[in-house]
């Protein structure tokens, strides 16, 4: 997926009030000192081979996620998919209310999506207030005329309050236009976000914005039985 024009970002909003959020934590390995001793390895029971294949079997999804999310360039990468905002038909259907079963189980449908297919609202968190084609601002890829507006007014449960931070989310279906794709293609994305200036943001402490790419991969579990190892 790799959108060519900006993406404008939510405005700022009023407390208990905000937009689609992620966090990310902190990755990485701890550094391994190399043996001081030598050490004598005797013949290997069933247990110890059954532990070394289940361990490189981990070391080998360790690896296809690092071919995965790796920031190299390929020979040869899938073809693109995007909206660039450029089409003045461009329009979103919110389908009110939106869902909102992250808060109290509710998924309310049929769910707002747009009408070339590309996004959708979140049945878990629901969708953005606002979300309109609008011109591009100031500043913008040259020659583009269409971005896109997201603002959050009233996250959460539909004309309730709920006391705390809560989010939406919009969705950009890149999956059910490429299908499934191959390590080897290095899916990537590229997001262009405008900021509206420091000066127009509200006094407050709290995430406005967040963006994630998430992908699904094929896993194998072994059933364990009686006999099995």
């Amino acid at each position: 997926m790799r959108p060519t024009r900006p993406v404008a970002a939510p405005l700022p909003e009023r407390a208990n009030r905000h937009a689609c959020t992620l966090g990310f934590g902190p990755s990485g390995a701890a550094d391994h000192p190399p043996p001081t001793s030598k050490t004598i390895r005797g013949p290997r029971t069933m247990d110890q081979c059954t532990s070394f294949l289940r361990t490189a079997r981990t070391a080998w999804l360790f690896s296809a996620t690092f071919l995965l999310f790796g920031a190299q360039t390929a020979s040869a990468q899938s073809d693109s998919v995007t909206d660039n905002f450029e089409d003045e038909e461009w329009e979103f259907i919110h389908n009110w209310p939106k869902s909102s079963h992250n808060v109290d189980k509710q998924r309310r449908q049929p769910a707002g999506g747009s009408k070339n297919g590309y996004w959708s609202e979140s049945m878990k968190r629901g969708q953005p207030d606002f979300i309109s084609r609008v011109e591009t601002p100031a500043g913008g890829l040259p020659g583009s005329k269409g971005a896109l507006l997201m603002r959050t007014l009233y996250s959460g449960i539909p004309d309730a309050k709920t006391g705390g931070y809560q989010q939406d989310d919009l969705i950009f279906n890149a999956a059910q236009h490429t299908g499934v794709l191959p390590v080897g293609a290095t899916p990537s994305t590229v997001v262009r976000v405008f900021v509206p200036p420091f000066k127009k943001w509200e006094q407050r402490t709290g995430t406005t914005f967040g963006f994630r790419a998430a992908v699904n991969s094929t896993t194998y579990k072994r059933r364990r039985s009686f006999l099995s190892i």
